[in-house]
């Protein structure tokens, strides 16, 4: 299951970002944030992509900036 969420992580990511799909499988535990590859709207709208895959709401006051900094933690957010 955990490289299925991973799949679905990165695929929602890069239709987000298409030049995030390069950079994820050079370096699967890449920090998002910190590299400047997403920013608050990107997060916004993986969110949005996420709910819509999942059929899961996510609770954003649950969580602060660093659950959206690598595909693990985004990961966690799907659970």
């Amino acid at each position: 299951m955990e490289k299925k969420n991973r799949q679905i992580i990165e695929e929602i990511l890069s239709e987000i970002k298409p030049e995030l799909k390069a950079k994820l499988a050079d370096n699967p535990n890449l920090n998002l944030i910190n590299e400047g590859l997403i920013d608050s709207f990107d997060i916004i709208q993986l969110i949005v992509k996420i709910e819509k895959v999942t059929k899961k709401k996510v609770v954003i006051s649950d969580f602060n900036r660093n659950a959206f900094s690598s595909v693990e933690e985004i990961i966690k957010l799907c659970k």
